[in-house]
Parts: C-alpha cells; structure tokens; sequence
C-alpha cells in the first residue's frame, strides 16, 4: 500500500490560486475568487505566468498576519466607545444633529 499522504510542499513554492486555496484553507472559507479579490486590492503577491494566476503559501501567510494585525488595532475601539457611553445610532438628516430616538 503507498503512501497517499499529501507531499512536503516548500513555502515559497508557486501554486496555481485553486491549489493554494485547497492547501491553505482545507476546511473551506476561502475561495479563489476570495484570493482574486485580495489580489485585486493589492492585499497578496501574485505571480503571473503565461497568462496563469500564482502565489504562494508564504504569501497566504504574511496576509493572514496583516489581517490578525489589523483586527487587533480596531478591535479595542469597541470598548471604549461602551465606557464612554457614545451613541452609534446615525444622526437625523435635517434635525439639527439630533440622534435617532
């Protein structure tokens, strides 16, 4: 019986966008067309080859970190606008920068 365990593949290696989303998010969530679109916003390296989208698993990676990063940076503004007991209700157009009641 051989062994069906899937290859060492390097970091750096280029992967086609499907293939990378098949190694990098087995359980799903992310598409090619979600690496398409991050692509598109400058968020991830692409390599492009013959006319062929590729990226690697490094890449993949340095972009979830800027994601975690940037969470982190918004993520505590939420607690202090409780502290501070601030409305997020938009205002009324026309009533003089009153607040929804």
């Amino acid at each position: 019986m051989t062994n069906r365990a899937q290859p060492e593949i390097a970091l750096d290696a280029p992967l086609r966008l499907a293939d990378a989303v098949k190694i990098a998010f087995p359980m799903g969530g992310m598409t090619v067309s979600g690496l398409r679109k991050e692509i598109r916003r400058n968020r991830l390296t692409v390599e492009v080859m013959a006319g062929k989208q590729f990226t690697t698993l490094a890449a993949i990676e340095e972009r979830r970190r800027e994601a975690m990063a940037r969470r982190r940076r918004i993520r505590p503004l939420m607690p202090i606008l409780m502290t501070k007991n601030l409305s997020l209700t938009p205002l009324l157009p026309g009533h003089g920068g009153k607040f929804w009641a």
